[in-house]
């Protein structure tokens, strides 16, 4: 009978006990499990949790100021966040237009002055034709063109440029020199002034005449005459398109070197097989000796490479019997097998040098 109110006095007891708000922080620490007749069941770890959540929740203490430095971290990555989405879109947008392009109908007055004016088209299969236009769509599509020296340039210069360009790319997927801007064309060979280190140390200036040139801010210089003749005559190993579009894919790998960025061949195998020939053509040069490849090509490296791309594309037999390691080199990197667009024993002619 006495237990009664003890039980009583005990939930009185208990019920203020949880209904004073001025409870010590000492007290609720020395709250356990089994006190209080098991109606608030709270150990000093879990007052602690409890503590921190209701911090976070009110935006003060640690929690509050961690969250506060994401958000500022957050907002300082919003603008590197939107030059990538931006850099995503622009080459998506360029990806989508290039194929956009692709899929025009070819001009048929553009088709004309390519069975007229170049004597290779003929000769490529109809797969090889088909892909040679839509490269030469993007090319006229992308790239801008100016007359130099009071020459008015036409569609049949663009394309024929354009067309001769793009045999280099024909099995090189779908890029079409990226970094190239702009194609200049003079109506003939023009002077460029050049200062040269003598072998004394003294620098002189002097003049040249050249027939093209590639330059690494975007641009490459032509001579109409030269490409004319060049598109014409493809088999007698000059080709002044060819020759600065090739130091054009030479740039892209940093620098104009002879080592253009390699996809299949490996840069080893490269190395070896063009250095022996480069070593090779100049010593046939400094002996006058008859030679396949441009003597101009043991001017250095990288005119040996834009030398061997004109022999490879117009001389393919004669290349492939005097150095066929060069020529299966040569094969590998441009996909592709020139021999098949020519009959067996193509001319051979003197050649020109140029820039």
């Amino acid at each position: 009978m006495q237990m009664i109110p003890i039980l009583v006095k005990n939930r009185i007891t208990t019920t203020a006990a949880a209904a004073k708000p001025e409870l010590s922080l000492g007290h609720k620490l020395n709250l356990t499990e089994n006190s209080i007749g098991g109606n608030i069941k709270m150990s000093r770890s879990s007052y602690v949790r409890v503590k921190a959540v209701n911090n976070c929740l009110s935006g003060s203490g640690l929690c509050g100021r961690l969250t506060s430095l994401q958000g500022k971290k957050m907002i300082a990555l919003l603008p590197l966040v939107a030059v990538i989405a931006a850099i995503f879109v622009y080459f998506y947008y360029m990806k989508w237009r290039d194929q956009w392009v692709r899929s025009r109908p070819f001009p048929e007055e553009w088709l004309a002055y390519l069975t007229e004016a170049l004597a290779v088209y003929s000769c490529l299969s109809l797969q090889e034709q088909h892909r040679l236009r839509q490269l030469i769509l993007v090319f006229l599509a992308r790239k801008r063109f100016y007359g130099c020296a009071g020459l008015v340039v036409t569609d049949q210069m663009r394309v024929i440029i354009a067309a001769e360009a793009c045999l280099l790319l024909l099995n090189h997927g779908w890029a079409v020199y990226p970094k190239l801007s702009s194609v200049l064309i003079y109506p003939s060979a023009f002077r460029v002034t050049r200062e040269e280190l003598q072998p004394d140390g003294v620098v002189k200036s002097s003049e040249h005449h050249v027939l093209g040139e590639s330059w690494g801010s975007g641009r490459v210089i032509l001579s109409w005459d030269d490409v004319e003749s060049g598109a014409t005559d493809f088999t007698d190993g000059h080709n002044v398109v060819l020759h600065e579009f090739a130091h054009q894919l030479d740039a892209e790998s940093g620098t104009t070197n002879g080592a253009p960025r390699l996809r299949h061949n490996t840069y080893k195998s490269w190395s070896k097989v063009f250095m022996e020939n480069f070593e090779d053509l100049r010593e046939r040069s400094r002996r006058h000796q008859t030679t396949v490849m441009d003597t101009y090509g043991a001017t250095n490296p990288a005119e040996f490479f834009a030398v061997a791309t004109e022999t490879f594309f117009e001389e393919p037999h004669q290349l492939y019997e005097t150095r066929p390691e060069l020529y299966n080199e040569l094969c590998q990197y441009y996909q592709l097998d020139p021999r098949h667009w020519h009959p067996k024993g193509a001319s051979q002619n003197t050649h020109t040098p140029y820039k």
